[in-house]
């Protein structure tokens, strides 16, 4: 976990989790994202976004099944508004989805889980990670996610840190 981690404002909310087991099936729709070192324009909102997430659905219960919304980026002036969250965004946030309220990853177990985007170039980056936001799928309370690029150096240090205690 990052630190210094704040629970009350969900600044850095970041971590590093290790597999006990390497992931050995990638197929058409199941592969690694390439990690975002500032690739990925957050403020670009033609981007094909999709945040993805095994939480309660609409029914209350838990997804059988991986959900996926696609969700464009919302302008940080807009997000940061008196209407919205009021100053609440802090430099490693941003946040997604519709100002009208519509769609979003909200629901108990998402936290935590990737807001991938597909770049110009055709490949996809993990630009973001499910944080915070106010109710579910209301107007003027997106989703707020964790900016990765913020991390990367962080992010890189850690993995680098342990492929070395692995493989010396």
């Amino acid at each position: 976990m990052y630190e210094p981690f704040d629970p009350l404002s969900l600044w850095h909310d970041v971590a590093v989790v290790e597999l006990r087991t390497p992931v050995a099936v990638f197929t058409e729709r199941i592969f690694p994202a390439c990690l975002d070192n500032n690739i990925v324009n957050v403020t670009d909102e033609d981007l094909l976004c999709y945040a993805t997430g095994w939480g309660v659905t609409h029914s209350g219960r838990q997804a059988s099944t991986l959900q996926e919304a696609r969700l464009p980026i919302i302008e940080r002036a807009q997000c940061d508004h008196e209407d919205v969250y009021l100053n609440s965004i802090e430099d490693d946030m941003f946040c997604a989805g519709f100002l009208e309220g519509k769609v979003d990853a909200c629901k108990q177990g998402d936290s935590g889980g990737p807001f991938a985007c597909q770049h110009y170039d055709g490949l996809w980056y993990l630009v973001g990670l499910t944080s915070w936001g106010e109710g579910c799928a209301l107007p003027n309370r997106p989703g707020v996610y964790t900016n990765v690029s913020h991390y990367y150096l962080w992010v890189t240090h850690i993995v680098e840190h342990f492929s070395h205690q692995y493989n010396p």
